[in-house]
């Protein structure tokens, strides 16, 4: 046989042959590709990447104005760098949980903190905000809180009202001397009007208290002071502010945001706006405290109970009010002595003027 020609089909077999085992073999499973676009992705990469070690790949996922809060302070982005070095050089790992898209890139989680492999610290007020695949936020909901004002006030100051926009709720009510705007495409027209004539704003000595931030604020119109004052007091639930303004006309909103959230069934949002020692008395029973007001409640969104407040009128955080009692669309009660008392932000007493008087 011509030696060319032998090696030739040789050659032929064993292409053939290896083409065959490759056939037969098992696929593998192509490395998934990380989406990081998606906010859970970038903030589970981020731990990842930490944990590893590889802290400037980590940071490489943060963007310019990144800010880091943990229990020993806020940092910007150069000093959460070397933070972040510091704590891995003493051995502390973290082991980030149940990761929830809230919405608008905002991240929240569960943690435990590991040093050398034991568990020091575990919890579940993790907070992490992406905006275009970068995080800008990372810490503690308490911080988030007073960190989400400041933006909102940053932006719009800048005129970045596409990105003031992200940190309003659809529902936000901002209220003002004489005044007060509902919605968030309003609030941003109105805004947009405010610093087009040249107002800006100063906010300084921020104090939270369960999502209530109070402030100290300047304004001045083209750099000249024309107002100024201390009770300022900004609402933020869930990362997104839902009441701007100031403290005289925080009780009405309370009130019926209170109101609006238990019709809705949102106990957890409606629970927000209760004090922990709260005294409620309705015609179902008597309740005090969290837990029992909090079942109550979940007992009325069961029996299909909702509300319809309207005629408000405050009096140093005493609202009365007309109100409807419903179910299923059936009129169960009404009256017009409705009563809420709110204290600081939160709802201390809830019932009618008699029940108050009787207590």
């Amino acid at each position: 046989m011509n030696a060319k020609r032998y090696l030739s089909t040789l050659m032929m077999l064993i292409i053939t042959a290896a083409l065959l085992l490759a056939a037969c073999a098992p696929a593998i499973p192509p490395t998934p590709v990380k989406v990081m676009s998606d906010p859970v992705t970038v903030v589970q990469t981020f731990y990842e990447l930490f944990n590893a070690n590889q802290l400037d790949q980590a940071m490489a996922l943060t963007a310019p104005d990144y800010v880091m809060n943990d229990p020993f302070g806020t940092y910007d982005r150069s000093a959460a760098a070397a933070q972040w070095k510091a704590v891995r050089d003493s051995g502390i790992t973290f082991n980030q949980t149940n990761f929830v898209d809230t919405g608008n890139g905002r991240v929240t989680s569960c943690y435990e903190d590991l040093q050398d492999n034991k568990s020091v610290d575990k919890g579940c007020g993790n907070v992490t905000h992406v905006q275009n695949g970068k995080i800008i936020y990372d810490g503690l909901e308490a911080a988030e809180q007073i960190w989400v004002v400041q933006k909102y006030y940053e932006a719009m100051n800048a005129g970045q009202f596409e990105k003031m926009a992200t940190f309003m709720a659809d529902d936000i009510v901002v209220t003002f001397p004489g005044g007060k705007i509902s919605g968030k495409q309003e609030v941003i027209t109105a805004n947009q009007d405010t610093i087009g004539a040249g107002l800006t704003f100063e906010l300084s000595d921020l104090k939270n208290t369960n999502g209530r931030v109070t402030s100290c604020f300047n304004v001045l119109q083209k750099g000249t002071q024309i107002d100024q004052g201390c009770t300022g007091v900004t609402i933020v639930r869930r990362g997104q502010i839902i009441f701007d303004g100031l403290a005289p006309d925080e009780p009405e909103y309370v009130v019926q945001r209170y109101y609006q959230a238990l019709n809705a069934k949102d106990v957890d949002l409606a629970m927000s706006f209760v004090a922990s020692d709260a005294l409620f008395i309705n015609p179902t029973g008597t309740y005090q405290s969290a837990d029992a007001i909090r079942e109550s409640l979940a007992g009325l969104n069961k029996d299909g109970i909702t509300f319809d407040l309207s005629n408000l009128r405050d009096t140093d955080g005493r609202v009365v009010y007309d109100y409807k009692v419903l179910q299923g669309g059936n009129l169960l009660d009404q009256g017009t002595n409705g009563l809420t008392i709110v204290k600081d932000g939160q709802v201390v007493f809830d019932g009618t003027e008699d029940t108050f008087v009787a207590r």
